[in-house]
């Protein structure tokens, strides 16, 4: 039963986010949370999400700014070489209380911070803030917004860099996981099939999502994003302080 309910709620959240590019990441990792220990968590979420983030990547790979990525990828690389000599990690609380807060995060941001991904400062900046979010508690789709406020990109063109960027994000990820459960392999838990079957249920909604996509505007894609990631944020914070509680 805990893998069916996962695997459903793997095909849920990538077709999610192929639409809005958002959220699914965050509803699938408060999911996985909450069925098995937080490093099995990870790894899992890690695969699931750098297929589903690859593939649409993949699909729309026409509309990537490349220009982008690579003062982001330097900014990750630092973060990511700090885990592995801090070895940091979260408790199941304050990963709750973490998630939500990231995921309202985004919409309490002033625009006046005038952050656009599209300058190499700050696209640096948001390599270091993503990276971080995604090794503490395994997304980070939410501050990513924050840098996507002022830039002039389009619904296709945010959708495509941002799935770029989080694969990279979530194959970091893995990395540090990784080598964290290598060093403890009865902690992993997950069958070999499940990682195959998140693989191909990943791909297929991002397939489907990017139907969808087609056929929404601007402004509705801008609308629903807010929406859906407000919800999910006061969910995941109201579960990480009743834990706590």
């Amino acid at each position: 039963m805990v893998w069916l309910l996962s695997m459903g709620a793997v095909l849920a959240t990538s077709l999610l986010s192929g639409v809005l590019g958002m959220g699914g990441g965050m509803i699938l990792m408060g999911v996985f949370a909450l069925l098995m220990p937080i490093p099995t968590a990870m790894v899992l979420h890690g695969v699931t999400q750098a297929a589903a983030n690859g593939s649409r990547a993949w699909i729309h790979r026409q509309h990537i700014q490349f220009e982008v990525l690579s003062f982001y990828v330097l900014g990750s690389l630092l973060v990511l070489l700090g885990f592995f000599w801090l070895v940091i990690t979260v408790e199941t609380s304050w990963f709750f209380v973490f998630l939500g807060s990231l995921a309202l995060l985004s919409l309490v941001t002033p625009k006046s911070l005038q952050l656009d991904v599209t300058r190499p400062v700050t696209a640096f900046v948001c390599g270091i803030a993503v990276t971080l979010c995604q090794l503490l508690v395994g997304v980070s789709g939410s501050v990513l917004d924050i840098f996507y406020l002022n830039s002039p990109l389009n619904r296709f063109q945010v959708v495509a860099t941002k799935a770029f960027t989080q694969t990279l994000g979530h194959l970091f990820k893995l990395i540090f996981f990784g080598w964290l459960l290598w060093t403890d392999p009865q902690a992993m838990g997950a069958p070999w099939w499940m990682f195959v079957a998140v693989v191909a249920l990943a791909t297929s909604g991002s397939k489907i999502g990017a139907w969808v996509l087609h056929r929404m505007n601007d402004q509705a894609f801008r609308y629903w994003s807010k929406w859906i990631i407000g919800v999910i944020g006061c969910l995941y914070l109201y579960k990480g302080v009743a834990i706590l509680w």
